[in-house]
């Protein structure tokens, strides 16, 4: 019996111990807070998740306005890096996982169709269809980088080649 307990002991000091270590690794994943004019002198010290986090409204997707938690949180680039954007903070928001996996079902439509001037038919329906919530979906669609994206899909394609149609 005393070496049951003895055991019982040490694996509750071993899940403290454990438990202590994991409280301290997600306070040092906390973003940092810092006024928007240090961000730039910061980028090269901190990782752009905690960049983007600094300077903007981390509390909500910038595409639907869902709620964020560090689960969730993803870095989008408001106009993707393979569309001409750049890898620069001014052109990083914080979104959703759902919210930045639909922008980039678009933006590979408007890419193949850039490159092969061939149409991927009803991607834009079947990204708005994906987002439940009427007011969530409205302000997905009317966010100016998926607007953009929505309207270049819908406008003819320039080649005249098209699949699916």
């Amino acid at each position: 019996m005393p070496v049951q307990r003895e055991r019982d002991r040490d694996a509750a000091s071993a899940r403290s111990r454990e438990r202590r270590r994991d409280i301290d690794r997600r306070r040092a994943q906390q973003p940092v807070r810092v006024p928007a004019e240090n961000v730039y002198a910061l980028l090269e010290r901190v990782s752009r998740r905690e960049s983007v986090a600094a300077r903007s409204n981390i509390r909500v997707c910038a595409l639907c306005g869902r709620a964020l938690t560090a689960d969730t949180m993803t870095i989008d680039h408001t106009l993707a890096r393979a569309l001409g954007g750049a890898d620069s903070p001014e052109n990083l928001q914080a979104t959703c996982i759902r919210c930045n996996n639909l922008k980039s079902r678009l933006e590979g439509a408007v890419q193949t169709r850039r490159e092969s001037g061939l149409n991927v038919p009803g991607v834009a329906a079947d990204v708005l269809a994906a987002i439940p919530n009427p007011a969530e979906r409205a302000r997905f669609a009317t966010h100016p980088s998926v607007q953009s994206l929505l309207e270049a899909l819908a406008r003819p394609a320039a080649d005249g080649g098209s699949a699916g149609d």
